[in-house]
């Protein structure tokens, strides 16, 4: 799918919403690596709650703090303001998808996750090896 921004380049966190709102299980994958990048997070927020994706931003921050070294914390302000907008019924990322292994986070934040720890080990793993050859 072709996205264009004409005249400026965009900036993490437009990418990240970007990546989210794509509900494809490849862009979620690659969109966690951008929490490391993340320094606006009142800009992510504001993004997220045009989006309505507060809660799918969370679970996935939440994912990549367990998966991804070194990512940065979130405010507090930022995951105060996503429990207010918690709701009784769970959402999916990608519609059919849940975890077997993030139940924890599907629970906390009433988001079906599309990920597995095995999808991401490979991934984490890949990210470390071109790190190490750079």
């Amino acid at each position: 799918n072709p996205y264009y921004v004409h005249g400026r380049v965009p900036s993490y966190e437009e990418a990240f919403i970007y990546a989210v709102k794509q509900r494809d299980v490849r862009y979620i994958i690659s969109s966690l690596a951008l929490f490391r990048k993340i320094s606006n997070w009142s800009l992510l927020y504001k993004l997220a709650k045009k989006e309505d994706l507060i809660r799918e931003v969370v679970a996935l921050y939440e994912i990549a703090r367990r998966i991804i070294k070194k990512v940065r914390r979130m405010p507090k302000r930022f995951l105060h303001l996503a429990q207010k907008r918690k709701s009784n019924h769970f959402n999916y990322i990608i519609r059919g998808l849940s975890s077997d292994d993030f139940k924890d986070i599907e629970k906390r934040w009433k988001i079906y996750i599309p990920l597995n720890r095995a999808d991401l080990e490979e991934y984490k793993w890949l990210t470390y090896n071109n790190k190490k050859q750079c």
